[in-house]
């Protein structure tokens, strides 16, 4: 199915390309800005994120011992 889809995109022109190409351009700024919003959350959240690791290499810690 890739395979064809593919073969597909290629036959086509540039003008029949042309409404897909904008779609995929404008979805692509709005994932910009999704991602950008995201960032400065997480920016505000940087304590609690040192804490979360911290727990997280206590976990990794306890695992490892029972693995051995």
């Amino acid at each position: 199915v890739g395979k064809a889809g593919g073969d597909k995109w290629k036959s086509l022109s540039d003008a029949e390309k042309a409404p897909f190409v904008a779609t995929a351009e404008k979805k692509k700024q709005e994932y910009e800005k999704t991602i950008l919003a995201y960032n400065k959350k997480l920016e505000g959240k940087n304590s609690e994120e040192d804490e979360s690791d911290k727990s997280k290499s206590e976990v990794n810690d306890d695992e490892e011992d029972e693995v051995d």
